[in-house]
């Protein structure tokens, strides 16, 4: 049986491909403003690489007291996560199915690491969910 992390990750990987609508419209941003109660305050069409991390997580059965559900990747989007005491830093080796922050303002979803290469999906690459590596 798949963990939770798996789970996110084989969620994560049905989404490939997947692209926003010609206004930005995504199921993410939908989900998030009905599961946050939000509705019509731009959720909808909103940058949403935060929205689907939080989208995968919740599906696979994590719940707010194990992650964070936000539609943020930059400064507020780390808080929530400090003040979880979820936050790692750069010496972190990340794992299957943890968050990984970039410092443009940007998250995506590890799904696995290779040597000194961590390989991510993200949503709202280049307004599609898509496969990424980064060295370490």
């Amino acid at each position: 049986m798949a963990t939770q992390r798996e789970a996110v990750i084989a969620l994560a990987k049905k989404e490939l491909g997947y692209k926003e609508s010609s206004n930005g419209w995504t199921k993410f941003g939908q989900w998030y403003a009905e599961y946050m109660h939000c509705e019509n305050q731009g959720f909808e069409n909103a940058d949403w690489c935060a929205m689907f991390c939080a989208w995968c997580m919740q599906k696979a059965g994590l719940t707010s007291g194990q992650t964070v559900f936000t539609a943020s990747a930059g400064p507020t989007g780390e808080a929530l996560w400090k003040d979880k005491g979820l936050w790692k830093n750069a010496s972190y080796t990340p794992k299957v199915g943890d968050l990984i922050h970039f410092t443009w303002g940007h998250v995506g979803l590890v799904e696995k690491v290779s040597g000194n290469t961590v390989h991510t999906i993200e949503g709202n690459y280049s307004n599609t969910v898509a496969q990424r590596s980064y060295s370490l």
